[in-house]
């Protein structure tokens, strides 16, 4: 397995990729430069609102940052990092193990991701 970004790190690798500078990035989504340099060093993380407009002006599912953010437990980033990795055989085996209650909280984050991509895609229609 290789090696597995912060979500700082992905999130400074994403801008860099798309060659923006740390100013115009922090103008994008609305957020002083000291704090997207805060998040990207890893000392910082960035609020669900925020995470939600980074995820939109990099162009990449609020999932795939997600995924990093060491707020959620074990359990629940795992499942997303197979999901982003279209690993759905493993994603599958992985839920199939879980506790109902587990399984619940994952329904609610899904549905609220759900609801937030539907908000995003209903703001550029």
């Amino acid at each position: 397995m290789g090696y597995m970004f912060t979500l700082g790190e992905r999130i400074k690798d994403l801008r860099r990729t798309q060659d923006r500078s740390v100013r115009g990035f922090a103008r994008d989504i609305e957020r002083q430069p000291s704090f997207v340099v805060d998040i990207e060093a890893g000392n910082r993380l960035p609020g669900p609102e925020t995470l939600t407009r980074i995820a939109d002006v990099l162009g990449v599912p609020l999932s795939e940052l997600q995924a990093l953010d060491p707020r959620l437990p074990y359990e629940e980033r795992e499942a997303l990092r197979r999901a982003v990795a279209d690993d759905w055989e493993a994603l599958m085996l992985h839920l199939a193990g879980l506790e109902d209650w587990r399984l619940e909280r994952l329904r609610k984050a899904a549905a609220a991701l759900d609801a937030a991509i539907g908000e995003i895609l209903g703001r550029r229609s």
